[in-house]
């Protein structure tokens, strides 16, 4: 392959940032922000002749190049203030916030590239076959903010926080670009009142916060319609074809911002000098008015997709508990902290598409009114068949065999509906790719000039649908995994199936897509991060003329535990709608780093 084809990519980014800060008075700020990210990219492909996929038919020579500019630019003016009066404090900032971002795009190609002396010639100017060209920008929207936010504080007894926040963004229709949203925090330090009196709390907090923000799932153009602009229409005594425009999509000038509102409550304890500390909080999100492309009969105008609308619903709630312990009375000096996360999502609504469907389905995820989103739904496997006898004893109430072409070593699949045949209409929600449970933790320990830091993090109690072991299982135009062990009369205790030719129906069977044979157990507990540093001692700094010097070693995914037979159980999938979808996610990289850090 790459002698057939390469590609070259090259990534030029410069990031900046820049600001002016004037003290007006002794309680108030002015700051003016800049922040810039501009790249400029090249990508070029040269596929030369040849066929490189099996039963692949010929292609000619190629080249083809694409050249993108990306522009992001942000300017914020801010006012801060900060007042005391006796017991009362009050703080605060107000702004104003302007962000662009733009990218545009242009390619071009050409096939049959020109050979000299057996070398290929690799410009779009070298060839001489069929030009391709293009361009366009994918990206291209502002938003403008107005902010505010306002704490107040009695004797640090009773805390009060106030947000709001106005957004204007070109994302959507014309007719809803502005969004509000405000958030309202309190809190009581119940340890500060008079008649708390446990001598073993040191601080104990009650809090409660509501909050809405604003969500922007959209791209650039998502609020504007279609244009096709390859129709032709035939007009005039020549009956010429001329090129004409239509409007291929509806579109939705009435999108608006989707909203995520927040409620939480909490407590925030303090124990043994604050050298223990915990807090417990109970959430409850709801994100509302979600963007769902929800569908339209062809006639109306779908080219493009279906159009965009605020329909869909979905909330999540959970306990959130962390807890640190701190350890500095002695020569080693260490503390560890812990967090623990459940959720449970539940969707609410996904708008009207169509009577008695209550549902999205998207590849093998159902997501369900009164369920989680993005749930497996497929047809539930029941081991594989010992014998001849166990596949005619595999039955349907009214006594019909439901799998008559299977053989001894073939996937038993469970007739959920009893109608004697395995079909789609037998699929059950059988697994959910959200976790049920996020932990991390980390540990830090000091000893003279060394330092150690580890960072753990565990996830658990989801499911991974691993299509990488479904494309090698089917055992069709591929390689084996090195570890296959296909059932046979003597291997009896093998999970995988048995070989066959791929024209028999048993084993066309075994190779359903849409079978929980590929979903797999994803829990894993891994090492994020370790380091080791050693800071140069202060008689060797004063001599060196230097502030701070410092000498480390990390490593970065050092190990993971799972039973996850993929590279990573960290998968990310393809959206809401199929997040536990493994199809070759690139793994996470174990990076072993070594570095210097100073300061003068």
């Amino acid at each position: 392959v790459n002698n057939l084809t390469l590609g070259t990519s090259n990534y030029a980014k410069l990031v900046g940032n820049a600001y002016l800060d004037v003290k007006i008075a002794s309680w108030l700020n002015y700051k003016f922000n800049v922040g810039a990210e501009v790249s400029y990219d090249l990508n070029k492909t040269v596929r030369k002749l040849g066929i490189w996929q099996f039963n692949g038919a010929p292609k000619p020579s190629s080249i083809d190049e694409e050249r993108a500019r990306f522009l992001s630019t942000l300017f914020e003016h801010t006012v801060n203030f900060k007042k005391d009066f006796g017991s009362h404090d009050i703080n605060g900032v107000l702004g104003i916030s302007q962000q662009q971002t733009k990218r545009e795009s242009t390619s071009g190609g050409r096939t049959d590239l020109q050979v000299y002396n057996g070398q290929y010639m690799t410009t779009i100017g070298s060839a001489n076959g069929v030009a391709t060209a293009g361009g366009g920008t994918p990206i291209d929207y502002r938003i403008l903010g107005y902010l505010g936010r306002v704490n107040y504080a009695f004797n640090d007894r009773y805390l009060v926080t106030l947000t709001g926040r106005i957004d204007q963004d070109s994302r959507f229709g014309e007719n809803n670009r502005t969004g509000f949203f405000h958030s309202e925090a309190l809190a009581w330090r119940i340890s500060e009142e008079s008649f708390f009196n446990i001598d073993w709390i040191d601080d104990l907090k009650l809090h409660a916060s509501y909050g809405e923000l604003g969500i922007v799932p959209l791209g650039s153009w998502d609020y504007t319609a279609y244009i096709n602009n390859a129709p032709r229409a035939v007009f005039g005594a020549d009956q010429f074809p001329y090129v004409g425009i239509t409007q291929a999509q509806l579109a939705n000038p009435d999108l608006k911002w989707e909203e995520r509102k927040v409620k939480n409550i909490g407590l925030d304890v303090g124990f043994l000098q604050n050298r223990i500390s915990l807090s417990v909080e109970a959430y409850n999100s709801l994100s509302d008015g979600a963007l769902l492309q929800l569908p339209v009969a062809g006639y109306l105008g779908n080219l493009g997709g279906n159009p965009f609308v605020n329909a869909g619903s979905v909330r999540n709630t959970g306990f959130e508990i962390a807890a640190t312990y701190r350890n500095s009375n002695r020569d080693i000096k260490w503390d560890i902290s812990a967090n623990a996360t459940t959720i449970k999502n539940r969707v609410e609504d996904v708008g009207n598409r169509g009577e008695g469907i209550d549902y999205i389905q998207v590849g093998n995820t159902r997501t369900k009114v009164g369920r989680s989103l993005g749930e497996w739904f497929l047809i539930r496997t029941d081991g594989i068949f010992q014998s001849q006898a166990e596949v005619d004893g595999h039955q349907s109430s009214d006594g019909t065999i439901i799998q008559p072409d299977a053989r001894p070593g073939d996937i038993r699949y469970l007739d959920k509906n009893d109608d004697g045949v395995i079909n789609a209409e037998d699929r059950d929600y059988v697994g959910s790719p959200w976790p049920k449970l996020q932990t991390g933790m980390q540990f830090n320990a000091s000893y003279k000039q060394f330092h150690l830091n580890l960072q753990f993090v565990g996830v658990f109690g989801y499911k991974i649908y691993n299509d990488v072991r479904r494309q090698l299982d089917s055992y069709q135009n591929t390689n084996f995994r090195s570890d296959i062990s296909p059932w046979s009369e003597s291997n009896r205790g093998s999970g995988d199936p048995r070989l066959g030719r791929d024209t028999e129906q048993g084993i066309v069977q075994n190779n359903r897509g849409d079978s929980e044979r590929w979903l797999e157990n994803g829990s894993y507990f891994r090492l994020r991060n370790i380091q080791l540093g050693y800071q140069l001692p202060a008689d060797i700094l004063s001599k060196a003329h230097m502030l701070n010097a410092r000498l480390f070693v990390s490593a970065q995914n050092l190990f993971t535990l799972t039973k996850y037979s993929g590279l990573d159980p960290d998968v990310t999938g393809f959206g809401l709608y199929e997040r536990g979808l493994d199809n070759g996610n690139w793994p996470a990289s174990r990076v072993i780093s070594f570095g210097l850090q100073f300061e003068f």
